[in-house]
Protein backbone atom coordinates (compact mmCIF):
# COMPACT_ATOMS: atom_id res chain seq x y z
CA UNK A 1 0.00 0.00 0.00
CA UNK A 2 2.48 2.59 0.86
CA UNK A 3 4.61 1.64 -2.23
CA UNK A 4 1.27 2.31 -4.44
CA UNK A 5 0.85 5.64 -2.25
CA UNK A 6 4.90 6.66 -2.91
CA UNK A 7 4.10 6.20 -7.23
CA UNK A 8 1.20 8.22 -6.99
CA UNK A 9 2.75 11.13 -5.01
CA UNK A 10 5.42 10.75 -7.01
CA UNK A 11 3.34 11.11 -10.05
CA UNK A 12 1.60 14.41 -8.78
CA UNK A 13 4.98 15.87 -7.40
CA UNK A 14 6.17 15.68 -11.04
CA UNK A 15 3.54 17.83 -12.12
CA UNK A 16 5.95 20.59 -10.60
CA UNK A 17 4.75 23.91 -8.55
CA UNK A 18 2.43 26.61 -10.07
CA UNK A 19 -0.14 29.12 -8.18
CA UNK A 20 -3.12 28.75 -6.08
CA UNK A 21 -6.99 29.22 -5.88
CA UNK A 22 -9.53 27.36 -5.34
CA UNK A 23 -13.18 28.96 -6.57
CA UNK A 24 -14.87 26.74 -8.53
CA UNK A 25 -15.67 28.00 -12.45
CA UNK A 26 -18.14 27.08 -14.35
CA UNK A 27 -17.92 24.09 -16.85
CA UNK A 28 -16.96 24.66 -20.80
CA UNK A 29 -20.67 22.99 -21.52
CA UNK A 30 -21.85 26.31 -19.43
CA UNK A 31 -20.68 29.07 -21.89
CA UNK A 32 -22.02 26.81 -25.11
CA UNK A 33 -24.54 28.72 -27.67
CA UNK A 34 -25.63 25.53 -28.50
CA UNK A 35 -25.95 21.78 -27.39
CA UNK A 36 -26.32 18.87 -29.68
CA UNK A 37 -28.47 15.99 -29.29
CA UNK A 38 -27.25 12.86 -30.25
CA UNK A 39 -30.24 12.26 -32.45
CA UNK A 40 -29.15 15.25 -34.66
CA UNK A 41 -25.99 12.88 -35.90
CA UNK A 42 -26.28 10.98 -39.07
CA UNK A 43 -24.71 7.67 -38.93
CA UNK A 44 -22.52 7.14 -41.86
CA UNK A 45 -21.50 3.55 -43.69
CA UNK A 46 -23.46 1.92 -41.25
CA UNK A 47 -21.86 -1.37 -41.89
CA UNK A 48 -18.31 0.26 -40.84
CA UNK A 49 -17.02 -0.41 -37.40
CA UNK A 50 -14.19 0.86 -35.32
CA UNK A 51 -11.92 -0.03 -32.19
CA UNK A 52 -10.49 3.15 -31.21
CA UNK A 53 -9.91 5.75 -33.83
CA UNK A 54 -7.20 7.84 -33.91
CA UNK A 55 -7.63 10.56 -37.08
CA UNK A 56 -10.18 10.93 -39.81
CA UNK A 57 -9.30 12.70 -42.84
CA UNK A 58 -11.25 14.41 -45.64
CA UNK A 59 -9.96 14.24 -49.10
CA UNK A 60 -11.79 14.50 -52.36
CA UNK A 61 -14.29 12.24 -52.59
CA UNK A 62 -13.12 9.79 -49.60
CA UNK A 63 -13.18 9.66 -45.89
CA UNK A 64 -10.14 8.65 -44.56
CA UNK A 65 -9.72 6.32 -41.44
CA UNK A 66 -6.98 5.76 -39.06
CA UNK A 67 -8.09 3.12 -36.51
CA UNK A 68 -5.79 1.89 -33.14
CA UNK A 69 -6.33 -1.93 -34.30
CA UNK A 70 -6.35 -4.14 -37.19
CA UNK A 71 -7.21 -3.31 -40.18
CA UNK A 72 -5.25 -0.27 -39.11
CA UNK A 73 -6.79 2.06 -42.69
CA UNK A 74 -10.28 2.40 -43.74
CA UNK A 75 -11.25 4.28 -46.81
CA UNK A 76 -14.83 5.66 -47.41
CA UNK A 77 -16.13 6.66 -50.49
CA UNK A 78 -18.44 9.83 -50.14
CA UNK A 79 -20.35 8.54 -53.46
CA UNK A 80 -21.29 5.41 -53.19
CA UNK A 81 -20.23 4.55 -49.24
CA UNK A 82 -17.80 2.10 -50.66
CA UNK A 83 -16.01 0.54 -47.33
CA UNK A 84 -11.93 -0.44 -48.25
CA UNK A 85 -10.17 -1.57 -45.46
CA UNK A 86 -6.67 -2.76 -45.12
CA UNK A 87 -3.53 -2.77 -42.79
CA UNK A 88 -2.82 -6.43 -41.33
CA UNK A 89 -1.07 -6.15 -38.03
CA UNK A 90 2.96 -7.47 -38.40
CA UNK A 91 6.20 -5.80 -39.42
CA UNK A 92 6.39 -7.01 -42.64
CA UNK A 93 5.80 -5.19 -46.22
CA UNK A 94 2.76 -3.53 -45.89
CA UNK A 95 1.95 -4.51 -42.18
CA UNK A 96 1.58 -1.72 -39.42
CA UNK A 97 2.01 -2.35 -35.73
CA UNK A 98 1.01 1.28 -33.98
CA UNK A 99 0.30 3.83 -36.70
CA UNK A 100 -0.50 7.14 -35.31
CA UNK A 101 -0.83 9.36 -38.57
CA UNK A 102 -2.26 9.17 -41.79
CA UNK A 103 -2.26 11.60 -45.10
CA UNK A 104 -3.54 11.70 -48.32
CA UNK A 105 -0.22 11.93 -49.93
CA UNK A 106 0.24 15.43 -51.65
CA UNK A 107 1.55 15.43 -55.46
CA UNK A 108 1.31 11.41 -55.62
CA UNK A 109 -1.24 9.58 -57.60
CA UNK A 110 -4.69 10.20 -57.25
CA UNK A 111 -6.09 8.15 -53.84
CA UNK A 112 -2.72 7.44 -52.17
CA UNK A 113 -2.12 8.08 -48.70
CA UNK A 114 0.91 8.15 -46.62
CA UNK A 115 0.93 6.14 -42.82
CA UNK A 116 3.62 6.75 -40.49
CA UNK A 117 4.13 3.82 -37.84
CA UNK A 118 5.45 4.15 -35.20
CA UNK A 119 5.70 0.40 -34.09
CA UNK A 120 7.85 -0.24 -37.19
CA UNK A 121 9.37 2.78 -37.01
CA UNK A 122 8.61 3.41 -40.88
CA UNK A 123 6.35 5.60 -43.40
CA UNK A 124 3.97 3.54 -46.21
CA UNK A 125 2.54 4.22 -48.89
CA UNK A 126 -1.07 2.37 -49.88
CA UNK A 127 -3.01 3.27 -52.77
CA UNK A 128 -6.94 3.95 -52.72
CA UNK A 129 -7.10 -0.13 -53.23
CA UNK A 130 -5.16 -0.90 -49.99
CA UNK A 131 -2.32 -2.37 -52.31
CA UNK A 132 1.20 -1.57 -51.01
CA UNK A 133 3.28 0.65 -52.65
CA UNK A 134 6.42 1.57 -50.94
CA UNK A 135 7.69 1.68 -47.40
CA UNK A 136 10.94 3.82 -46.35
CA UNK A 137 11.95 4.26 -42.23
CA UNK A 138 11.05 7.47 -40.53
CA UNK A 139 14.00 10.44 -40.47
CA UNK A 140 15.56 9.54 -36.88
CA UNK A 141 15.82 13.24 -35.96
CA UNK A 142 12.18 13.64 -36.65
CA UNK A 143 10.20 10.90 -35.55
CA UNK A 144 8.51 11.74 -32.40
CA UNK A 145 8.75 9.44 -29.10
CA UNK A 146 5.86 9.59 -26.64
CA UNK A 147 4.66 7.37 -23.33
CA UNK A 148 2.60 5.16 -24.12
CA UNK A 149 -0.30 6.19 -22.01
CA UNK A 150 -0.08 9.77 -23.48
CA UNK A 151 -3.58 10.31 -24.46
CA UNK A 152 -4.56 9.03 -20.94
CA UNK A 153 -2.57 11.62 -19.05
CA UNK A 154 -2.81 14.97 -21.84
CA UNK A 155 -4.18 16.43 -24.18
CA UNK A 156 -1.88 17.56 -26.59
CA UNK A 157 -1.43 15.34 -30.13
CA UNK A 158 2.13 15.52 -31.02
CA UNK A 159 1.63 13.01 -34.24
CA UNK A 160 -0.18 15.27 -36.64
CA UNK A 161 0.89 15.55 -39.88
CA UNK A 162 -0.44 17.83 -42.57
CA UNK A 163 -0.07 19.00 -46.46
CA UNK A 164 0.40 22.19 -47.44
CA UNK A 165 0.48 22.62 -50.82
CA UNK A 166 3.64 19.76 -52.25
CA UNK A 167 4.88 20.15 -48.45
CA UNK A 168 4.59 18.24 -45.62
CA UNK A 169 4.05 20.21 -41.72
CA UNK A 170 4.53 18.23 -38.46
CA UNK A 171 5.81 18.92 -34.78
CA UNK A 172 9.60 18.25 -34.35
CA UNK A 173 10.89 17.31 -30.57
CA UNK A 174 14.47 17.65 -30.04
CA UNK A 175 13.22 14.75 -26.74
CA UNK A 176 10.45 12.84 -25.71
CA UNK A 177 6.80 14.12 -25.10
CA UNK A 178 5.67 12.40 -21.38
CA UNK A 179 3.59 15.11 -20.42
CA UNK A 180 2.10 18.41 -22.13
CA UNK A 181 4.40 20.86 -20.96
CA UNK A 182 6.74 18.88 -23.19
CA UNK A 183 4.68 20.51 -25.95
CA UNK A 184 6.95 23.65 -25.26
CA UNK A 185 10.28 22.57 -26.17
CA UNK A 186 9.37 21.46 -30.25
CA UNK A 187 8.66 23.54 -33.24
CA UNK A 188 6.49 23.54 -36.15
CA UNK A 189 8.44 22.57 -39.17
CA UNK A 190 8.26 21.81 -42.74
CA UNK A 191 9.48 18.61 -44.06
CA UNK A 192 8.82 15.85 -46.08
CA UNK A 193 7.25 12.19 -45.95
CA UNK A 194 9.97 10.33 -43.61
CA UNK A 195 9.51 13.32 -41.33
CA UNK A 196 13.00 14.76 -41.17
CA UNK A 197 13.14 18.17 -39.45
CA UNK A 198 13.09 21.09 -42.46
CA UNK A 199 12.53 24.85 -41.57
CA UNK A 200 10.73 26.38 -38.86
CA UNK A 201 7.70 27.83 -38.94
CA UNK A 202 6.97 28.66 -35.05
CA UNK A 203 8.53 27.90 -32.38
CA UNK A 204 6.00 26.48 -29.81
CA UNK A 205 8.32 28.32 -26.47
CA UNK A 206 7.32 31.48 -28.72
CA UNK A 207 3.39 30.70 -27.96
CA UNK A 208 3.03 29.00 -24.54
CA UNK A 209 1.29 30.80 -22.15
CA UNK A 210 3.68 32.38 -18.76
CA UNK A 211 5.70 29.38 -17.55
CA UNK A 212 6.00 29.14 -13.19
CA UNK A 213 8.80 27.43 -12.67
CA UNK A 214 8.31 23.46 -13.11
CA UNK A 215 7.05 20.78 -15.73
CA UNK A 216 3.20 20.54 -15.11
CA UNK A 217 -0.54 18.77 -16.99
CA UNK A 218 -2.79 21.55 -17.95
CA UNK A 219 0.13 24.23 -19.37
CA UNK A 220 -2.00 26.67 -21.32
CA UNK A 221 -0.08 25.04 -24.49
CA UNK A 222 0.20 26.36 -28.72
CA UNK A 223 -1.94 23.74 -30.98
CA UNK A 224 -2.11 24.55 -34.49
CA UNK A 225 -3.02 22.81 -37.46
CA UNK A 226 -3.38 23.22 -41.05
CA UNK A 227 -5.95 23.62 -44.37
CA UNK A 228 -6.67 25.03 -47.37
CA UNK A 229 -3.06 26.32 -47.70
CA UNK A 230 -2.09 28.18 -44.52
CA UNK A 231 -1.71 27.43 -40.99
CA UNK A 232 -3.63 28.13 -38.08
CA UNK A 233 -1.92 28.48 -34.52
CA UNK A 234 -2.96 28.92 -31.20
CA UNK A 235 -1.04 31.50 -29.33
CA UNK A 236 -2.11 30.85 -25.54
CA UNK A 237 0.34 34.04 -24.89
CA UNK A 238 -1.16 35.91 -27.11
CA UNK A 239 -4.85 34.31 -26.10
CA UNK A 240 -5.38 34.76 -30.37
CA UNK A 241 -5.42 32.23 -33.12
CA UNK A 242 -3.00 32.83 -35.91
CA UNK A 243 -3.42 32.32 -39.20
CA UNK A 244 -0.21 31.94 -41.20
CA UNK A 245 1.75 31.24 -44.92
CA UNK A 246 3.98 28.76 -45.46
CA UNK A 247 7.18 30.69 -44.17
CA UNK A 248 5.62 31.05 -41.15
CA UNK A 249 4.25 35.08 -41.32
CA UNK A 250 1.53 35.94 -40.04
CA UNK A 251 -1.65 36.41 -42.26
CA UNK A 252 -3.93 37.69 -40.25
CA UNK A 253 -5.58 37.13 -36.03
CA UNK A 254 -8.45 37.06 -34.30
CA UNK A 255 -8.69 37.06 -30.48
CA UNK A 256 -10.31 34.12 -29.08
CA UNK A 257 -13.93 35.12 -27.05
CA UNK A 258 -13.78 32.83 -23.64
CA UNK A 259 -12.09 33.27 -20.60
CA UNK A 260 -11.04 30.29 -18.32
CA UNK A 261 -11.96 29.60 -14.96
CA UNK A 262 -9.14 28.51 -12.10
CA UNK A 263 -8.38 24.90 -11.64
CA UNK A 264 -10.55 23.64 -9.24
CA UNK A 265 -10.04 21.22 -6.06
CA UNK A 266 -12.40 19.26 -8.18
CA UNK A 267 -10.48 18.91 -11.36
CA UNK A 268 -7.90 18.23 -9.36
CA UNK A 269 -8.98 15.14 -7.97
CA UNK A 270 -10.38 13.56 -11.34
CA UNK A 271 -7.05 13.84 -12.26
CA UNK A 272 -5.59 12.63 -9.49
CA UNK A 273 -8.09 9.53 -9.87
CA UNK A 274 -6.73 8.80 -13.43
CA UNK A 275 -3.23 8.76 -12.45
CA UNK A 276 -4.21 6.31 -9.55
CA UNK A 277 -6.29 4.39 -11.96
CA UNK A 278 -3.50 4.01 -14.65
CA UNK A 279 -0.83 3.64 -11.90
CA UNK A 280 -2.60 0.91 -9.89
CA UNK A 281 -4.95 -0.46 -12.17
CA UNK A 282 -8.94 -0.91 -12.05
CA UNK A 283 -9.35 -1.38 -8.61
CA UNK A 284 -7.42 1.51 -7.07
CA UNK A 285 -10.54 2.77 -5.46
CA UNK A 286 -9.38 0.11 -2.63
CA UNK A 287 -6.20 1.35 -2.40
CA UNK A 288 -7.80 3.71 0.27
CA UNK A 289 -6.81 6.75 -0.94
CA UNK A 290 -8.32 9.87 0.11
CA UNK A 291 -8.52 11.68 -2.97
CA UNK A 292 -10.15 15.19 -2.14
CA UNK A 293 -7.53 15.45 0.60
CA UNK A 294 -4.70 14.90 -1.83
CA UNK A 295 -6.33 17.76 -3.94
CA UNK A 296 -5.87 20.16 -1.02
CA UNK A 297 -2.49 18.75 -0.40
CA UNK A 298 -1.39 19.35 -3.86
CA UNK A 299 -2.92 22.42 -4.97
CA UNK A 300 0.17 24.70 -5.31
CA UNK A 301 1.39 21.73 -7.46
CA UNK A 302 -1.21 22.61 -10.51
CA UNK A 303 -1.53 25.83 -12.57
CA UNK A 304 -3.39 28.15 -11.28
CA UNK A 305 -6.07 28.39 -14.51
CA UNK A 306 -7.48 26.11 -17.03
CA UNK A 307 -5.57 26.45 -20.32
CA UNK A 308 -8.19 28.23 -22.73
CA UNK A 309 -8.05 25.50 -25.68
CA UNK A 310 -7.13 21.69 -25.02
CA UNK A 311 -7.59 20.95 -29.07
CA UNK A 312 -7.58 22.86 -32.73
CA UNK A 313 -8.69 21.92 -36.09
CA UNK A 314 -8.93 23.64 -39.13
CA UNK A 315 -12.37 23.86 -40.94
CA UNK A 316 -11.33 25.87 -44.32
CA UNK A 317 -9.08 28.67 -44.77
CA UNK A 318 -10.35 30.98 -42.43
CA UNK A 319 -12.13 29.57 -40.07
CA UNK A 320 -10.85 27.20 -37.16
CA UNK A 321 -12.27 25.28 -34.68
CA UNK A 322 -11.19 25.49 -30.77
CA UNK A 323 -11.92 23.04 -28.11
CA UNK A 324 -12.32 24.04 -24.83
CA UNK A 325 -11.89 22.99 -21.21
CA UNK A 326 -13.39 20.40 -18.94
CA UNK A 327 -12.48 18.12 -16.65
CA UNK A 328 -15.79 16.55 -16.51
CA UNK A 329 -16.20 14.26 -19.32
CA UNK A 330 -12.45 13.73 -19.47
CA UNK A 331 -9.68 13.97 -17.11
CA UNK A 332 -7.18 15.33 -19.06
CA UNK A 333 -9.31 18.35 -20.58
CA UNK A 334 -10.98 17.49 -23.07
CA UNK A 335 -14.24 19.25 -23.44
CA UNK A 336 -16.91 18.31 -25.50
CA UNK A 337 -17.63 22.05 -26.39
CA UNK A 338 -15.92 23.64 -29.23
CA UNK A 339 -15.65 27.42 -30.79
CA UNK A 340 -15.95 27.95 -33.91
CA UNK A 341 -13.57 30.83 -34.47
CA UNK A 342 -13.93 33.06 -37.90
CA UNK A 343 -10.77 34.98 -38.61
CA UNK A 344 -13.37 37.89 -38.50
CA UNK A 345 -17.35 37.87 -36.93
CA UNK A 346 -18.76 36.17 -35.03
CA UNK A 347 -17.69 33.39 -32.49
CA UNK A 348 -20.34 30.50 -31.74
CA UNK A 349 -19.97 27.51 -29.06
CA UNK A 350 -21.35 24.05 -30.01
CA UNK A 351 -21.63 21.29 -27.20
CA UNK A 352 -21.61 17.59 -28.61
CA UNK A 353 -22.87 14.88 -26.98
CA UNK A 354 -20.73 12.61 -24.64
CA UNK A 355 -20.77 9.48 -27.35
CA UNK A 356 -19.09 11.95 -30.06
CA UNK A 357 -15.60 12.73 -30.98
CA UNK A 358 -15.29 15.32 -34.14
CA UNK A 359 -11.96 15.52 -36.01
CA UNK A 360 -13.29 17.23 -39.08
CA UNK A 361 -14.42 20.62 -39.70
CA UNK A 362 -15.88 21.80 -42.75
CA UNK A 363 -18.34 24.73 -43.76
CA UNK A 364 -21.36 22.19 -43.33
CA UNK A 365 -20.95 20.86 -39.75
CA UNK A 366 -18.81 18.14 -38.99
CA UNK A 367 -17.17 14.65 -39.25
CA UNK A 368 -16.06 12.16 -36.09
CA UNK A 369 -17.09 8.76 -34.50
CA UNK A 370 -19.81 8.13 -32.46
CA UNK A 371 -19.67 5.34 -29.46
CA UNK A 372 -22.02 2.59 -29.82
CA UNK A 373 -22.38 -0.93 -28.12
CA UNK A 374 -20.70 -2.68 -30.78
CA UNK A 375 -17.84 -0.30 -31.71
CA UNK A 376 -17.41 3.40 -33.20
CA UNK A 377 -19.54 4.35 -35.95
CA UNK A 378 -18.43 7.48 -38.25
CA UNK A 379 -21.01 10.04 -37.75
CA UNK A 380 -21.71 13.45 -39.03
CA UNK A 381 -23.36 16.61 -37.48
CA UNK A 382 -25.06 19.27 -39.94
CA UNK A 383 -24.57 22.96 -38.58
CA UNK A 384 -27.91 24.13 -38.45
CA UNK A 385 -29.01 26.47 -41.63
CA UNK A 386 -26.75 23.75 -43.76
CA UNK A 387 -28.05 21.03 -46.15
CA UNK A 388 -27.32 17.14 -46.02
CA UNK A 389 -25.36 16.62 -49.25
CA UNK A 390 -26.47 13.44 -51.71
CA UNK A 391 -25.59 11.22 -52.37
CA UNK A 392 -22.78 10.60 -49.32
CA UNK A 393 -21.40 8.26 -47.08
CA UNK A 394 -24.82 7.56 -45.56
CA UNK A 395 -25.50 4.91 -47.77
CA UNK A 396 -28.07 2.26 -46.54
CA UNK A 397 -26.05 -0.82 -47.81
CA UNK A 398 -22.09 0.04 -48.25
CA UNK A 399 -20.00 -2.17 -49.52
CA UNK A 400 -17.34 -3.39 -47.28
CA UNK A 401 -14.49 -4.99 -47.90
CA UNK A 402 -10.50 -5.35 -46.32
CA UNK A 403 -7.77 -5.50 -48.84
CA UNK A 404 -5.18 -7.87 -47.94
CA UNK A 405 -2.98 -7.05 -50.73
CA UNK A 406 0.90 -6.85 -50.08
Amino acid sequence: MMRRLALLAALVTALGAAGSGCAQAPSAEEAASETVALEELQVLAPGARFTAVRELVLSGASLWVLDGSPPFVTRVTLEGGEVIAFGARGPGPGELMDPRSLLPSPGAPEGSVWVWDYGTGRVSRFDSAGVFLASEPMDEGGATRVRRDLEEVSYVEPFRVRSLGAELLASHFPGRVDRSSDIVTGSLVRTHHRLAPGPVLARFSHHAGPASGGPREWEALPLWDACDGVVVLWSSASGQLLWLDGQGHTLRGAAVEHSPGPITLLDMERYLRQMARLELGPDYEGAGIDFSAMAVARRDQFPQRRPLATGLRCASADVAWVRLFDTDPDPPGRSRTWLRVPASGAQDAVTFPPAFRPFVFTPQGALGVVEAPDGQRLARWHAPGTVAQAPDLASPSPNRRTSHAP
